[in-house]
């Protein structure tokens, strides 16, 4: 017995990303998985939702996986003072923390923080980015990224730390006034970063794209309008006046702990379902 696994279906909603081909052969794999597998596991109601409607006819079982976000013990250690000195960290900064595929949208975030510093109150704000720093699909994109930063004269507020330790991100997060998450598509809520943030207590604003709407219900979650620099300027503003109350440690692992066994009950029910199935 085998279960499947589908990530997402950005190459439908975005095809420009992608080459005719890596289209194709993502059709093709989708739907031998579909017609092979008794089931599939997916991250997000989302992608649960593109299956019914890019394979109707599709009769493999699907099963959403609940949102997991639980803290690794080592992540809510206190940091070394000394851990981030070489990084030269500006004192107050949002941070990004993807990879720097086009769908992530850094441009929105860049955008909206060259609005911000348009106002005094505001003008000590910074964003620090990790990442590795390349899109196979579209190489000029990162040229593009800093010509644009260039453009809005914010070359000294935007910092790229590039791809680095998970112990160095973990603390950069720790640090930092909020995530921000301006990605344009995900295969499951809020994408890795937001899965890291909740699990550290630390806030996020992302944007309202459907699959991050999914995990509205968690604590200090901002959500602004997908695309939208002006939008996210403004959320950045009312996240600032707004008096944010942070979880305890305690709190934090008794939550994680609580998603975990969440999660295994899906996965045992999903195995349980395919052993029935294989069995007959």
């Amino acid at each position: 017995p085998w279960v499947g696994y589908i990530y997402d279906f950005q190459h439908k909603y975005f095809p420009s990303y992608f080459n005719p081909k890596e289209c194709l052969t993502r059709d093709i794999h989708f739907a031998t998985m579909l017609r092979d597998a008794q089931a599939v596991i997916v991250n997000a109601k989302a992608v649960k939702s593109d299956i019914n409607r890019f394979f109707p006819y599709s009769e493999c079982e699907v099963f959403n996986l609940p949102f997991s976000a639980f803290p690794v013990t080592s992540w809510l250690e206190d940091d070394d003072p000394a851990q981030l000195q070489g990084y030269n960290l500006p004192e107050r900064y949002f941070l990004i923390s993807n990879q720097f595929w086009i769908h992530k949208s850094h441009s929105t975030a860049f955008q909206a923080l060259s609005i911000l510093l348009n106002d005094p109150d505001y003008a000590d704000l910074h964003i620090v980015c990790t990442g590795k720093m390349e899109d196979y699909r579209h190489p000029d994109h990162i040229i593009n990224l800093q010509q644009e930063i260039e453009e809005l004269s914010i070359s000294d507020k935007v910092h790229f730390l590039g791809h680095i330790p998970k112990k160095d991100q973990n603390a950069i997060m720790k640090q930092s006034l909020a995530v921000l998450q301006p990605t344009l598509f995900e295969g499951g809520p809020g994408g890795g970063v937001v899965y890291d943030a909740i699990s550290l207590g630390i806030p996020a604003i992302l944007t309202d794209i459907p699959v991050n709407l999914e995990i509205k219900e968690e604590e200090n979650l901002f959500f602004f309008e997908a695309g939208s620099a002006l939008d996210l300027a403004n959320k950045i503003k009312d996240f600032l006046n707004f008096n944010v109350s942070l979880p305890t440690k305690d709190e934090l692992f008794a939550r994680g702990e609580q998603r975990k066994r969440l999660l295994g009950e899906h996965l045992l029910k999903t195995v349980r379902y395919v052993t029935r199935k294989t069995d007959c």
